[in-house]
């Protein structure tokens, strides 16, 4: 509903991190912390009473990692999107973030008003990759990608279409948008998900950040 703040769970084993987050978060009319956990188990279970649209896990609790975390608040609250708040840029762990189905990662350098942004981006369906990331192949981003190993070249439509996928449109939104037909865009995501080799909307999405045929930060 328009004018209901977006509802928080905040996870993070240092309580001085959380409280700036939270303060941060707090900033902004149209967001409300609900919870807060210090450990990966305490995340999971307050995922679950509450039902936060959006869960800001720290990548290394104790116990239960974010990752692990990340994926049982999939489980517990489905319409959760989870976004990672890390201290660590290595591919190891943006793989494992993007294996367990995450909807961002972001850095805890990020300036406050890139958190917010970042929450509310997620929230509306997008995805989001720290910008100061790198952008060449990351590890694991499709189950089969190009057999000779080169990025996959996609046509101004087809990188059209991939944009608006990685800002949270479904297919007849984005048949609207272009003004083609809901088949026609069915078609050119057959080709694309072949060319790249993803099997899900999350794969593809993350892909076309990490190789910059997006920016995720930018709102046109």
């Amino acid at each position: 509903m328009e004018g209901t703040p977006i509802t928080i769970l905040l996870a993070d084993d240092h309580a001085v991190v959380r409280e700036g987050i939270r303060q941060i978060i707090e900033r902004s009319a149209d967001m409300q912390v609900i919870g807060e956990a210090g450990d990966g188990e305490t995340a999971i279970e307050l995922a679950r009473r509450s039902l936060p649209q959006v869960a800001l896990l720290d990548i290394r609790l104790p116990g239960i990692t974010g990752i692990e975390a990340a994926q049982q608040i999939s489980k517990v609250s489905p319409e959760t999107k989870v976004l990672i708040l890390s201290a660590y840029a290595e591919q190891a762990y943006i793989e494992a973030a993007m294996e367990a189905g995450v909807h961002g990662y972001l850095l805890k350098s990020a300036p406050g008003r890139v958190l917010l942004d970042s929450i509310r981006a997620v929230r509306s369906g997008a995805m989001v990759l720290d910008s100061s990331l790198p952008r060449g192949p990351i590890g694991h981003p499709v189950d089969h990608p190009p057999d000779d190993g080169e990025t996959p070249v996609l046509t101004p439509r087809e990188l059209e279409i991939v944009a608006l996928v990685t800002k949270g449109y479904r297919n007849k939104q984005i048949a609207m948008e272009l003004g083609v037909s809901l088949r026609t865009v069915e078609s050119h995501l057959e080709h694309i998900f072949d060319k790249v080799g993803s099997t899900s909307r999350t794969e593809l999405s993350m892909f076309a950040v990490a190789h910059g045929w997006v920016d995720p930060n930018r709102d046109d």
